[in-house]
């Protein structure tokens, strides 16, 4: 049995990482549904910065999980809107027609990821998040920093 899988599919539902093909067989045939589907995706999925930017949101959903239920409306909700709204504005500026636009929606998620920064180091204060998750968050935060600069500064030349 070959199962057939890609990690940019499983944001998707994970259609691909379902795609079993029985030792007899074709497997050609699933190969070309994977094959289509990717050449369906959309460019912003295409984005390195934009798939580091998921698994960073995915992190912080699992972060504040642990919060406490008083915090439903408050940090919780903050930090995951902030942290959805990175790959939300790389998704919108990828659209935009103009280098200058796409560099502005670039800096508009750099501006919601140092949100979530602030709020993860509210929220180790506050006792909500151990130390262990709070060095993960900060290490993810650095890498999707320097990748979104680097973006960014792409966009400018």
């Amino acid at each position: 049995m070959v199962v057939v899988t890609d990690k940019r599919c499983a944001a998707h539902g994970g259609h691909a990482s379902k795609w079993i093909a029985a030792g007899e067989g074709n497997f050609g045939h699933w190969a070309k549904r994977l094959r289509d589907y990717k050449e369906r995706m959309f460019n912003f999925e295409k984005l390195d910065v934009w798939n580091e930017a998921i698994a960073f949101a995915d992190l912080i959903y699992s972060v504040s999980s642990g919060f406490p239920d008083d915090e439903r409306f408050g940090l919780t909700t903050q930090m995951r809107r902030a942290a959805v709204s990175i790959s939300s504005n790389l998704a919108e500026g990828s659209s935009r027609v103009s280098r200058a636009d796409f560099a502005r929606f670039v800096e508009i998620a750099t501006g919601s990821l140092f949100e979530v920064v602030s709020q993860t180091i509210i929220g180790k204060r506050q006792g909500f998040i151990s130390e262990n998750d709070y060095a993960a968050v900060y290490a993810a935060a650095e890498k999707q920093s320097k990748m979104l600069s680097g973006l960014r500064k792409s966009l400018a030349t």
